[in-house]
């Protein structure tokens, strides 16, 4: 059973490949956190996804900035990986629905075009599967929700009701909008 689930998680995760990261036991739970390493290839990548997919014109913008703040550009400072066998499980099986078992697949989103370079080893190595609607997205939260993502992921009946757009979980293409 352990091998077989195993199989689904992604080949990235601890204990397999090149994770670059450091276990951490955060969540005393299902999940594990994983701190990536500053010079490893997926938080360089990752510093390069998030510097190539920021629009600068909108940074210090928005209904949640809180007070003025003039910056152009945004920098990783630290990065985790969360892996929860059980929500991946979830996520696995729902995958396989979308890749169009059914003859259906998934409607041709347009999204913004990724960053070349060197974010091109993260994206290798998440492998994205398009024909799932698989796509890099940004989610910006507040800390103290981190935990609730972490153990149960993006679970709209938990989400505020004050969105933009009403009650829901949001994501965007570009990290400066997030």
């Amino acid at each position: 059973r352990t091998r077989a689930l195993r199989q689904l998680q992604p080949h990235y995760w601890r204990g397999e490949g090149d994770a670059g990261g450091a276990a951490c036991s955060a969540s005393g739970g299902a999940a594990d956190v994983v701190r990536l390493k500053s010079d490893s290839v997926e938080f360089m990548a990752l510093a390069a996804l998030l510097v190539g997919t920021c629009v600068a014109a909108t940074l210090g913008t928005g209904r949640d900035q809180q007070e003025k703040m003039e910056y152009n550009t945004l920098e990783l400072a630290e990065a985790y990986r969360v892996e929860n066998a059980a929500v991946w499980k979830r996520y696995a099986a729902r995958r396989e629905e979308l890749r169009g078992g059914d003859g259906r697949g998934v409607p041709d989103i347009a999204t913004a075009q990724l960053p070349a370079g060197a974010a091109t080893p993260l994206l290798d190595m998440m492998r994205l599967d398009g024909a799932a609607g698989e796509a890099v997205l940004w989610h910006g939260t507040k800390p103290a929700i981190v935990p609730l993502i972490r153990d149960g992921g993006f679970d709209e009946r938990v989400c505020a009701l004050n969105g933009l757009f009403g009650a829901g979980v949001y994501f965007a293409e570009r990290s400066s909008k997030s």
